[in-house]
């Protein structure tokens, strides 16, 4: 506790904190598929993935591809990386064939854009926490 102390009180270590978010998250970045602005980015808990400082999750609205900003060290980012593409490869196919399964899948309404960018963000704290 007497390190907390000497960091301040604990109002003054929130706006730091705050402040150092601001400084982080990305302002706006460029679709790497469509070159349309993404301006929008969720800040994502990566306290405890090892060698992650900070994770952002951006969505292009025009493309509809998911982006993950990842900073820390370079090896840590590409691992998580690699491991979100396979949990959205894997949740692709279960995915597919849970329509296979189903005999009226033509009348299934195809996925929002809300419900297309939530299973990108699990996927992507389910990566991060493990």
């Amino acid at each position: 506790m007497g390190e907390a102390k000497l960091r301040g009180t604990r109002e003054q270590r929130m706006e730091r904190a705050a402040n150092k978010d601001g400084e982080l998250r990305p302002r706006k970045r460029d679709c790497p598929n469509c070159r349309s602005a993404i301006a929008d980015f969720e800040q994502i808990d990566s306290r405890s993935a090892v060698g992650i400082d900070t994770a952002y999750f951006g969505y292009c609205r025009h493309c509809k591809l998911p982006l993950l900003l990842l900073t820390g060290e370079e090896i840590a980012a590409r691992r998580y990386e690699q491991r979100y593409q396979s949990a959205i490869r894997a949740q692709e196919r279960a995915i597919a064939h849970r329509d296979e399964e189903l005999e009226f899948a033509f009348d299934a309404e195809p996925e929002t854009d809300a419900e297309l960018m939530e299973r990108h963000l699990s996927a992507i704290r389910k990566v991060l926490k493990d």
